[in-house]
């Protein structure tokens, strides 16, 4: 198929992002066992294997020391820095990835899935996700089929990157092709599954999916797959059949185990979430993510300083996790300590100084902090570098408010409501603000919108049963101080 002459660029702005997701999978499906004589000797075969495993199960950084043992022992096996860099790949370490296929392909020119390989490698890398990167990704896919015409998998993981592309209909036909190809290849039912799956067809893709676990009712990574897709359905009884079958299968599997934490968490079963997040941290102690899992659990469970420790060793393993140091700082506000809170956000506004909501958080913390001064500059910065921030006009609004700056407080609220007329909060504050000023009429309209958009919001009756005392309406304000006894029982 002459794609490379044809083809028209569909616009994509998550395209690489969604590439990587699917190529993830992929990989863990296309790694087997290799023979002895792939290999120079019994040593760099061992090493290679275990490699294979560990990657199978998620266990990365062992994978990438196994492979690295194996290439010392034979560094001229073309096999192993394929399977290098697919690994490599997979953990984002995509310019490591690129030299490692660029040097397989060095030592076998005729290496067919080695050009597939590089075809996505030079794709993710480059800027250009519409023009020459496209173009030269495909030659390396034609090249690839070229050398080995007959290989199912080089067109299914074209496929894949052909979907990717917003070319559907081509993808559909490669991937279709290969299992023409090879009919009994539980591979290529699993990876369309997956691209049915991403396009939203969800009955195609569990009718791949029962192929795929018809042919090999053994692996675990397809009940996997499975499972998701029931989950995204909401059938959640085939949904944890699915996955802890996966778990029954590979005790091991990283993948399996996350997936059945999250369903744990959904479900509110805490402890046997921490138990999957602690047993996947025995496998792969420098999985950060699952680290900043296991923190969000604690903290449902109100437990504070577990949770400060979990993201701790995040961040000491990734030192540019942003979203650690968020969770964090939010721990650390939790417990009122709120200089080592400013810390850390201040630590994702020098790697990110262009996020409006980190400073309005920040200005928040130092608003706790009782430094109001440079609250209020964070909350001016929020609005310069995001005009249309409701919460820096609210809490600048605040901010005056409590300072008795009360026509620069009003100027805030109105303007927050003018972004979002539908915010209850900001028309609860001005109601406040009014009432202060005595402008009752206008604090009683406030709050009746509140009210209007939540009503439910009981402290906004709390305070208008005291608008409605100054307007001499009793029965009013008796009505809403019943009103806010109410709901506030129900809490």
């Amino acid at each position: 198929m002459k794609l490379i002459k044809t083809i028209k660029f569909a616009t994509n702005f998550n395209c690489k992002t969604w590439l990587f997701f699917l190529f993830l999978l992929l990989v863990v499906l296309n790694f087997k066992l290799v023979s002895a004589a792939t290999l120079n000797s019994s040593e760099a075969e061992s090493n290679f294997n275990q490699g294979i495993i560990n990657a199978k199960n998620g266990n990365l950084d062992l994978a990438l020391a196994a492979f690295n043992k194996a290439l010392k022992l034979d560094p001229n096996n073309p096999e192993l820095y394929y399977r290098l860099s697919r690994l490599q790949f997979r953990m984002r370490a995509n310019e490591d990835s690129l030299k490692s296929i660029d040097k397989a392909i060095e030592l076998n020119p005729q290496f067919a899935q080695a050009y597939a390989m590089r075809a996505l490698c030079r794709y993710v890398l480059s800027t250009d996700t519409q023009g020459q990167a496209i173009y030269n990704a495909l030659e390396d896919f034609e090249k690839a089929s070229q050398l080995d015409p007959k290989n199912p998998l080089i067109y299914s993981e074209r496929g894949m990157f052909l979907v990717n592309l917003g070319l559907k209909d081509d993808g559909l036909k490669d991937l279709a092709k290969a299992i023409e190809m090879d009919p009994n290849n539980v591979k290529l039912y699993a990876n369309r599954a997956k691209v049915y799956y991403q396009l939203g067809d969800d009955a195609m893709a569990l009718k791949d999916y029962d192929k795929a676990v018809q042919l090999e009712p053994n692996e675990a990574i397809n009940y996997l797959g499975r499972g998701v897709i029931y989950y995204s359905l909401k059938d959640k009884k085939m949904a944890i059949k699915d996955i802890d079958k996966a778990c029954e299968l590979s005790p091991d599997n990283i993948y399996a185990l996350k997936k059945q934490a999250e369903i744990f968490v959904i479900n509110n079963q805490l402890k046997e979430a921490i138990n999957d997040y602690n047993k996947i941290l025995t496998l792969d102690s420098k999985d950060f993510i699952t680290y900043y899992d296991l923190a969000k659990v604690k903290i449902k469970m109100n437990d504070n300083s577990g949770a400060l420790t979990d993201l701790t060793k995040a961040i000491s393993i990734n030192s540019k996790f942003e979203d650690g140091y968020f969770l964090r700082a939010s721990v650390y506000d939790r417990m009122h300590n709120y200089p080592a809170s400013i810390e850390d956000l201040s630590s994702i506004i020098k790697d990110f100084p262009e996020n409006a909501k980190i400073f309005v958080y920040r200005g928040n913390m130092y608003v706790k902090n009782k430094d109001t001064v440079a609250a209020y500059n964070d909350f001016a910065k929020a609005i310069t570098i995001n005009p249309k921030s409701i919460w820096a006009y609210l809490f600048k609004g605040n901010l005056e408010f409590d300072q008795n700056k009360y026509p620069e407080a009003l100027a805030d609220y109105s303007q927050a409501i003018e972004i979002d007329p539908k915010n209850r909060d900001v028309y609860f504050n001005r109601g406040c603000l009014y009432l202060k000023m005595d402008k009752f009429d206008l604090a009683l309209k406030d709050l009746n919108e509140a009210i209007t958009l939540d009503p439910k919001y009981a402290t906004a009756y709390k305070v208008r049963s005291k608008v409605k005392m100054k307007l001499s309406d009793l029965d009013g304000a008796r009505d809403d101080v019943l009103k806010f006894s109410e709901l506030t029982n129900q809490e």
